[in-house]
């Protein structure tokens, strides 16, 4: 009695004794029923408009579809939505653990020695210098490369542009050296070394 009472309050009375002439079953009202308030509407409208039980069906199962997959959508919105969350988390992590390293870099540092913070900032600068070494002389040198070939098979000199890309870096390059007051020399052996000579019998490492 309470089920034949909640399927009643769930399409009303008029479309329920319509629902009961087309002969719908107990799990067609428990379909309307899990549906939202806007489409149960929908659903009651479909069974006064109906003659056959299959119509009102054929509008159940439209609309369980649409629900569905707008369920879907909110489900993937809110895991969106955590995920931000979750990286703006992760990110706020990371710079206050980035903060809190500059703090202590900041205190060893007011408490080194001149040499010692000579070291450190050399220690950083070497790194710099290793990281664009090996653009340089990997993807950058590769791409070059990559161009010159295609120069020299489609007949089409691309040398300019070529020294063009190079005489940036190396502008670059100078105008640090001039900022610095550092005089830039012509060799791969650094300009302390240039006076150093080997001892009889010791061969000089490679560079």
């Amino acid at each position: 009695m309470q089920m034949i009472l909640g399927n009643q309050r769930t399409i009303g009375q008029e479309a329920f004794e319509q629902a009961e002439r087309l002969g719908l079953h107990q799990r067609d009202y428990n379909a309307i029923k899990a549906l939202p308030a806007p489409d149960q509407e929908l659903v009651r409208r479909a069974v006064e408009e109906a003659t056959t039980r299959e119509q009102v069906l054929d509008v159940l199962h439209e609309l369980a579809v649409r629900t569905a997959q707008e369920k879907a959508a909110l489900q993937e919105e809110l895991q969106d939505a955590n995920d931000q969350v979750e990286s703006l988390a992760e990110d706020k992590r990371a710079l206050v653990n980035e903060k809190e390293a500059l703090r202590k870099q900041a205190r060893r540092l007011a408490q080194a020695t001149p040499d010692e913070v000579a070291t450190h900032h050399r220690a950083g600068v070497e790194k710099l210098a290793l990281d664009v070494a090996g653009i340089v002389n990997g993807p950058l040198r590769e791409g070059l490369e990559n161009l010159r070939d295609h120069a020299e098979a489609s007949g089409i000199s691309q040398d300019a542009w070529m020294a063009g890309q190079l005489q940036q870096l190396a502008s670059a390059l100078r105008s640090i050296a001039g900022r610095l007051g550092v005089d830039l020399v012509d060799s791969e052996r650094p300009a302390w070394m240039e006076d150093m000579t080997a001892p009889t019998g010791v061969t000089p490492l490679a560079n």
